[in-house]
This record gives structure tokens, sequence and C-alpha cells, in this order.
């Protein structure tokens, strides 16, 4: 009678099976990432807000980048999620969904375009009741 042994794998077959099983979830499941900005042109001071609607396959949660040096953390497996932000000036911005974990991959972008701040200005800068104030 002869017995049957278990002969370890060669290491190159291991490394395809890890891989397999490390990318075929990501395979399975295709990875979709859509942003809204509302609106997409305001004023300084004035929220925008920017709804982000993502599958939730990715293992490490994506960052919402706001495009001027402030992000937010989206929560993992919450697909649909809203943020507001107000842009301190003027310009034109690129607001970003990115992989997170080091990644870095651009997952959904759209520009907001900021104009600055109206001001009014009016003479007398005192006035009486009854008086009258033309800007």
């Amino acid at each position: 009678m002869r017995l049957l042994t278990h002969r370890p794998a060669p290491a190159f077959a291991r490394l395809a099976w890890l891989a397999a099983l490390l990318l075929l979830p990501s395979l399975a499941h295709a990875q979709t990432t859509t942003l809204s900005l509302t609106p997409s042109a305001t004023y300084a001071g004035l929220n925008v807000k920017a709804t982000t609607d993502w599958n939730g396959y990715y293992d490490v949660a994506p960052t919402l980048d706001w495009g001027d040096g402030n992000t937010v953390l989206l929560q993992q497996y919450v697909y649909t999620q809203t943020n507001t932000h107000a842009y301190a000036s003027a310009g034109t911005y690129t607001v970003k969904v990115v992989e997170g974990g080091g990644f870095n991959t651009l997952l959904a972008s759209q520009a907001v375009t900021v104009y600055a701040a109206p001001t009014v200005s009016a003479n007398p800068s005192l006035v009486a009741p009854g008086g009258t104030v033309t800007a």
C-alpha cells in the first residue's frame, strides 16, 4: 500500500493563489464613484454641497478633497453621503474623490467656481430715521 503525502506547492503557485484571492473581489464588483456639486458656482463664504455615491468595495474609505487643502474622510460602507464646505477665497477649485489608504487613485472630480463675495458700501454710514441711503 502506498501512502499519499501532501507536497507543498511551488512558490510561484502560492503567489498566484494569493494574487487571485486579493484581486477577485475587486474584479467581481465594479468600483464606481460619482460626485455631484450644488451649486457649481457660488460666492466665497457660501456653502457648496458635495454628494458622493460609491459602491463601498474599496479596502479603505475614499477621501473627499475640496481642492483648497481641506479634506473629509468618507464613511466606510455608507454609499451615498453629503458634505458641505464654504470656500474662503475666490478661484476655481477641483473637488476630488480619491481612494484612501495611500493609493490616491482619482475616482471622481468636478470643478467649482467661487467668486469674491460682493461688497456693498453706503454713504453716509449713519442714517437718521426716515433718511435715505444710496448704494
